[in-house]
């Protein structure tokens, strides 16, 4: 068995696969990082019987919170119980831009109402929440979780954020790739309806672009769904 460095340096050369080896029919998206490295945290990292990537997205002024690919149902029942009490090692390690580890559930302090939950629960002793940058809109923690005591010492954790600090590089370039091929997509589709437009009316590009726009600001709808609809109504 290799040394701890090692399986987890496995765990990222196999994320590291998985993202170059991506094409335009199978593409890499940040939902499929965020499983690979869930599931590459309990076969490589020491010690972790349970993990999942907690995100936590902007709105203006809102923020919506999102469990994300699980490894089973205990992450995801402890990610919607720190979302219902607003308390817990996630948040804060989330809040605190940190990493942040629970040596022992059955004396922890901190959060007394969500210990007591996930000790009556689950067979969770020990965890460790790792702060994920992702983009401007997100911020996250990968959520490794034990059953036994005192699983996390300085060595894992090190291995950890290793693997959490390529994790957070790999989802936002998952994400600059679906926002990529989302835009390719849309220009395409605004590209078909003005051509049918402009097929059907007789009028130019421009022209064309400017009556969607127009048409979309009656209608108080983007213009890309205009568009669908056009190409829709051309081919029902």
């Amino acid at each position: 068995m290799g040394t701890r460095a090692e399986t987890v340096h496995s765990a990222i050369a196999e994320l590291a696969r998985a993202m170059h080896t991506s094409s335009s029919s199978n593409p890499v998206t940040a939902d499929t990082v965020i499983a690979e490295v869930t599931a590459g945290a309990t076969r490589f990292v020491p010690g972790v019987d349970h993990a999942g990537v907690s995100l936590i997205h902007q709105h203006g002024k809102k923020r919506s919170f999102e469990a994300v690919a699980p490894t089973g149902d205990i992450p995801e029942y402890i990610d919607h119980l720190q979302e219902k009490l607003g308390i817990g090692p996630c948040l804060d390690a989330i809040r605190d831009k940190a990493t942040l580890r629970v040596a022992d559930y059955t004396v922890e302090a901190r959060w007394p109402e969500l210990t007591e939950a996930i000790l009556g629960s689950t067979a969770v002793r020990s965890s460790l929440s790792i702060f994920l940058y992702t983009d401007q809109q997100s911020i996250g923690a990968l959520n490794l979780y034990s059953e036994t005591t005192d699983s996390f010492d300085e060595d894992i954790i090190e291995q950890a954020e290793a693997l959490a600090a390529h994790a957070a590089v790999g989802i936002s370039g998952a994400r600059r790739d679906e926002q990529f091929r989302s835009a390719l997509a849309s220009r395409d589709i605004i590209g078909q309806a003005k051509g049918i437009v402009m097929e059907r009316f007789a009028i130019d590009a421009l022209q064309a672009f400017r009556l969607l726009s127009k048409l979309s600001q009656d209608q108080n709808i983007p213009v890309l769904q205009l568009a669908q609809q056009v190409i829709d109504s051309e081919h029902p």
